[in-house]
């Protein structure tokens, strides 16, 4: 993976975190894998400025994993490591722009398959 998707998936790992707290889930890499495609095609509509700071946040969080271990295979513990990095004002800043850019997120758990469904969601619209 590249450090910009490093920096995206680590983004999606907080924002699913923040979601699943409203509905006391625990982020799996199902989830994460789910949310990970539409938060990497807004990528292409940041700001290069953006991309290259979403880069370096990535790489800080990839440094901070051991090279072997797929973020995937621990999205609790990627949101964690973000957690720390955004004690830094600039990595803060970084994953606020980028979040404001994103619809925000929604999980849905189907029991009957006992598979997490992630849902993005639009603003609501005016008038509704």
């Amino acid at each position: 993976m590249e450090p910009i998707e490093w920096g995206l998936a680590a983004i999606a790992a907080v924002m699913l975190k923040k979601a699943a707290e409203t509905t006391s889930e625990t982020v799996t890499k199902e989830m994460l894998s789910a949310a990970f495609p539409p938060v990497k095609s807004t990528a292409t509509k940041l700001s290069t400025q953006l991309r290259d700071r979403v880069s370096w946040f990535g790489d800080r969080v990839q440094k901070r994993l051991p090279a072997e271990e797929n973020p995937f295979d621990h999205p609790e513990l990627l949101a964690e490591m973000v957690e720390v990095e955004v004690e830094d004002p600039e990595m803060a800043a970084v994953l606020e722009e980028v979040e404001a850019q994103l619809p925000p997120m929604e999980i849905k758990i189907d029991r009957r398959k006992q598979q997490g469904i992630v849902l993005t969601s639009s603003p609501p619209k005016e008038g509704r």
